[in-house]
């Protein structure tokens, strides 16, 4: 089959597994073309270049960023590349809004797990909250008086401080986190 027709089939493929709600995961059976065995289905040529089915696995298989539209929230996916991709934020998850970036009462959210900065969410004010900030703004009312983030973390009075549209939260080793409202 030609690439071009590969491309396609993978695309429908994807459509049809993202419009079927008992389909949790697949799986891309060659990454690689094998010329020898002349096994031509891989996503990259036998010289390693990537092939255009590679261009629509990758677009489906990455959601950082991504609405389930398709659409990109880019002040997500450049906050997740600018502080450290994968290996700092983790992948997608669903922490009870979708694994996708999704609307939650104040703009579109994130949420990540598995890298090195823990649970954490981005957010489409180019924020992310992480580690004990992250579970201090779930709990009670904060997510909802405290809003969206306006900053990072950053040092403040011998611990960390970070700033929201409707107060800040600051860490110390001897107060733990704290909250505070405007």
């Amino acid at each position: 089959m030609s690439e071009t027709i590969q491309a396609n089939n993978i695309n429908s493929a994807f459509n049809v597994i993202k419009g079927r709600n008992y389909v949790l995961c697949a799986l891309q059976f060659q990454l690689e073309d094998n010329a020898a065995g002349n096994m031509y289905y891989g996503l990259f040529r036998p010289n390693l270049t990537k092939k255009p089915s590679w261009t629509q696995f990758s677009n489906h298989a990455n959601y950082q960023g991504k609405r389930s539209n398709g659409a990109t929230v880019a002040a997500i996916l450049n906050k997740f590349n600018s502080s450290g991709g994968m290996a700092a934020n983790g992948s997608p998850y669903d922490n009870g809004g979708t694994a996708w970036a999704h609307w939650w009462d104040y703009g579109y959210v994130q949420d990540f797990n598995g890298g090195s900065v823990g649970q954490c969410a981005i957010f489409d004010t180019s924020y992310r909250v992480q580690m004990g900030f992250w579970q201090a703004y779930l709990q009670g009312n904060n997510h909802t008086r405290l809003r969206f983030p306006t900053s990072d973390e950053y040092g403040y009075a011998g611990g960390t401080r970070q700033d929201f549209q409707g107060g800040y939260m600051t860490w110390t080793p001897s107060q733990g986190v704290q909250v505070f409202y405007f």
